[in-house]
């Protein structure tokens, strides 16, 4: 027999919530195909940005080369050039450093996506208790779902000897 959901116990600080734990699936896994995508995708610009500003510095510099052997009317040229490739320099400077921002939060979305994940493994009349616990305590919802899913384990197992022997 093929078992999707686990009514469990867990204990913390001498108080037992009973929940449902309900196994691993493909609405779990989108949830955390979702979540990685979009952390895939913040970093990717974030390289192009970067790639894109290190090609500039290189034209910048290539160009204040030239600048040492121009005549007068190639600087003036060359100058202009140099002005606005200072400008977008700046320009990528700045963007990198909102996406650096951006990305900082890293750890916030990792831990809303496991807080969404329990919500969708995580269920029964004290899985709302047992929620507000897990903040209020700072405790990290991965680590109870890693603690759970060993629970499941430890039932699934059990299970499966007692049928075995019988």
């Amino acid at each position: 027999m093929i078992r999707t959901t686990y009514p469990l116990e867990i204990e913390i600080d001498d108080i037992t919530y009973k929940v449902d734990y309900k196994a691993f699936n493909n609405k779990v896994q989108d949830e955390l195909q979702k979540n990685k995508d979009a952390s895939i995708k913040k970093f990717e610009k974030k390289d192009a940005k970067v790639h894109e500003l290190n090609f500039k510095k290189e034209q910048f510099a290539l160009n204040a080369e030239i600048l040492k052997d121009a005549v007068k009317t190639q600087k003036v040229e060359i100058l202009i050039e140099q002005k606005k490739i200072k400008q977008e320099i700046f320009d990528l400077e700045v963007e990198i450093e909102k996406l650096v921002k951006d990305a900082d939060p890293l750890k916030d979305d990792i831990e809303k996506t496991n807080e969404r994940i329990f919500d969708m493994m995580v269920t029964g009349s004290n899985a709302t208790a047992l929620k507000a616990v897990l903040v209020e305590k700072g405790i990290d919802y991965q680590i109870v779902l890693n603690l759970l899913g060993d629970l499941a384990s430890k039932v699934s197992e059990k299970k499966s000897e007692t049928s075995s022997t019988t």
